[in-house]
C-alpha cells in the first residue's frame, strides 16, 4: 500500500472523499452561506421585534384617538344636556310665573264678579224704585234708593 493514498479493500478512497466534502464546505461558501443566514434571520428578527413595536404604538395612538373622541363626545352630549336641562327649567319657571298670573287673574275675576253680581242687584233694584216713583212720592223714593246705594 502506498502511504499518500488511502484506500479500502473495496477500493474506496478516502482522501478524495474528505478532500470533496472540504471544497464543498468551504469552496462553495456554506459556512459563509450559514453565517449569512444566521445573521439575516437576527436582522428579520429584529426587524420583526421594530414592526411589532411599531404595531402595538399605532394600536395605542388609535386607541387614544379613540378614547379623545369618545371624550369630545361626552363632553358635547353633557353640554347639550345642561342646555336642555337649562331651558326646561326656565320654562318650568315661566310655567310657575303664568300659573301664579292666572291664579292672581281669575282671583281678580271672581271678586269682580261679585261686584257685578252686587252692582246689577243694587241696579235692578234702582230700577224698580224708579219705575215706582210718581210726583206724590219722589222724596220717598229718592229716600230709598240712597238707603239701597249705601248698604
Amino acid at each position: 500500500m502506498d502511504g499518500a493514498i488511502i484506500q479500502t479493500a473495496t477500493g474506496f478512497d478516502w482522501f478524495s472523499l474528505i478532500n470533496t466534502i472540504l471544497t464543498i464546505v468551504f469552496g462553495s461558501g456554506f459556512i459563509i452561506s450559514l453565517f449569512t443566514i444566521k445573521a439575516q434571520k437576527k436582522t428579520a428578527e429584529a426587524t420583526a421585534k421594530g414592526a411589532d413595536a411599531n404595531a402595538e404604538s399605532t394600536e395605542l395612538d388609535n386607541v387614544s384617538k379613540a378614547i379623545k373622541i369618545w371624550q369630545d363626545s361626552a363632553t358635547a352630549s353633557e353640554a347639550r344636556a345642561q342646555a336642555a336641562e337649562a331651558r326646561a327649567q326656565a320654562a318650568e319657571d315661566r310655567s310657575c310665573s303664568i300659573a301664579d298670573k292666572y291664579k292672581s287673574l281669575a282671583e281678580e275675576v271672581s271678586s269682580l264678579r261679585d261686584d257685578v253680581r252686587k252692582l246689577t242687584t243694587t241696579n235692578n233694584k234702582i230700577l224698580k224704585i224708579l219705575n215706582t216713583i210718581d210726583h206724590d212720592n219722589l222724596e220717598q223714593k229718592k229716600q230709598e234708593a240712597r238707603e239701597i246705594t249705601k248698604g
